[in-house]
């Protein structure tokens, strides 16, 4: 453990060795004091020597700023320390990533983020919702998605307005004084684009599960989620732990069992959507879904939840390879899917035509499918041409025009007990992850559109809309 003489450095670092101290041994905490003082080389070359010399150290944990950080990763590095480096929330953004990049040798700074991790509360590939909406929205701004904090900031301030909105001003200044809530209720998960309870036994604090990102899978310097997550299992405590142990898809932390949980970087390349049926409420789309994930094939295995038939399905890969263990699987999918359609604004609608893949063996605590964070970077013009044809774009409706394509994860959950006895009242259901590929759809001004309701009445179920 290598700590700054800061408020953050120290409360890390002093948080880490008591949370660890049932685990394992903090072999060496050593203090590089105050960045502005004085000294800090000598001091950061000190606790860089006290870890180079001892063969069996282990994981470096950084608990600093950037500033501080770089210069001790760097310093780690040329003493030869080439193992893990962990460092906490304040290295989780793409700017600390990049300012190591700038390393004039390529290969020396491939070694500076090779095997370095951070521990974040949210991960800008795992937004969802809203809060996707919103990041896009400060990307435009600002060149780049969000940080965490950034994120963290516009949920304190959405909190803040929605205790206005319920409380009065005058409450939530008394709430404020008291350091809580107005009153028990709700607050945004970023990232989740739902509501969780809000926490009121810790005055002023709020608890979200910590996720690992990793800086060094990607050679364009983003931080992205690690491939494999330590996360509480989505089901009763304890339930069926034995197995998932036994099988090394869970492992027992102190009190608590942790499920192995593939990250699976996914994407839809679409190549047209075509043939809407408003009154059968369908359409037919080609695309490229593709994975890029580490560990079990099981994370291929999904359905398209809302396929028309069950002829849809991933198939036979058309493209394949593994790196470094990284597997990727690209696949080509036809068929038909269900739409939910929306005639408030006939005959100048809007639709959400909507492709949703789930996989069918595991659910949200052991595969999560997250965006590629190339795909989250690209404008609305790349993302709508065509994935076989790049000189042209998806747009195969008459009388409609694509405007849009938001891809993104979602969660559905079901609390029945699905005949498991172990599963209470007390204890919560299963949650399933689903990969969601949203393209938007405008009808032209000019076009002579059918009523969807004639259509309706044609086709023997008036009465629907």
């Amino acid at each position: 453990m290598i700590h700054t003489g800061t408020g953050y450095g120290r409360t890390l670092a002093a948080g880490f060795r008591e949370a660890f101290g049932g685990l394992g041994r903090v072999r060496h905490t050593e203090s590089i004091g105050r960045v502005m003082d004085p000294g800090l080389g000598g001091r950061i070359d000190k606790a860089v020597a006290a870890v180079a010399e001892d063969a069996s150290a282990g994981p470096v944990v950084l608990a600093m700023h950037e500033d501080a950080a770089e210069r001790t990763l760097v310093a780690l590095r040329e003493a030869g320390v080439r193992g893990t480096v962990v460092g906490g929330d304040a290295l989780s953004n793409d700017a600390f990533v990049a300012r190591l990049r700038k390393t004039p040798q390529e290969k020396k700074a491939r070694a500076l983020t090779r095997n370095l991790y951070v521990a974040s509360s949210l991960m800008a590939d795992s937004l969802t919702g809203e809060a996707l909406n919103w990041a896009e929205s400060f990307r435009e701004d600002n060149g780049s998605l969000p940080s965490w904090p950034a994120m963290a900031a516009q949920t304190s301030i959405d909190v803040a307005i929605k205790a206005l909105k319920r409380s009065g001003v005058s409450a939530a200044r008394r709430a404020g004084t008291a350091g809580r809530a107005p009153e028990p209720g709700v607050h945004e998960q970023p990232g989740e684009g739902g509501e969780v309870p809000a926490r009121d036994d810790v005055p002023r604090r709020r608890a979200f599960p910590a996720a690992a990102g990793d800086h060094g899978r990607r050679p364009g310097g983003k931080v992205v989620s690690a491939t494999i997550q330590l996360m509480p299992s989505d089901t009763a405590k304890g339930l069926d732990a034995a197995t998932g142990i036994a099988a090394d898809r869970s492992v027992r932390v102190a009190d608590q069992v942790l499920v192995r949980q593939q990250i699976v970087s996914t994407g839809f390349n679409c190549n047209e959507v075509s043939a809407l049926d408003t009154g059968a409420e369908t359409f037919e789309a080609d695309l490229f879904p593709w994975f890029r994930y580490r560990g079990s094939d099981d994370a291929t295995a999904v359905d398209f939840v809302n396929a028309a038939d069950y002829d849809v399905s991933l198939g036979s890969p058309v493209r394949s390879s593994e790196r470094e263990g990284i597997k990727y699987r690209l696949y080509r999918v036809t068929g038909t899917f269900k739409a939910s359609l929306d005639f408030h604004q006939f005959p100048l609608d809007r639709q959400h035509l909507i492709i949703a893949l789930q996989n069918h063996k595991y659910s949200a605590s052991h595969v999560v499918y997250l965006g590629d964070r190339k795909l989250l970077e690209q404008d609305q013009a790349e993302a709508l041409r065509s994935g076989s044809d790049v000189n042209s774009t998806m747009d195969r409706l008459s009388g409609w025009k694509s405007t849009g394509l938001d891809l993104y994860k979602a969660t559905v959950d079901s609390t029945a007990a699905l005949g498991d006895p172990a599963v209470t009242e007390e204890t919560p259901g299963f949650y399933y992850g689903q990969y969601v590929a949203d393209v938007r759809q405008q009808q032209h001004q000019g076009h002579q559109a059918t009523n969807p309701c004639a259509q309706l009445s044609s086709s023997g179920v008036n009465g629907r809309v």
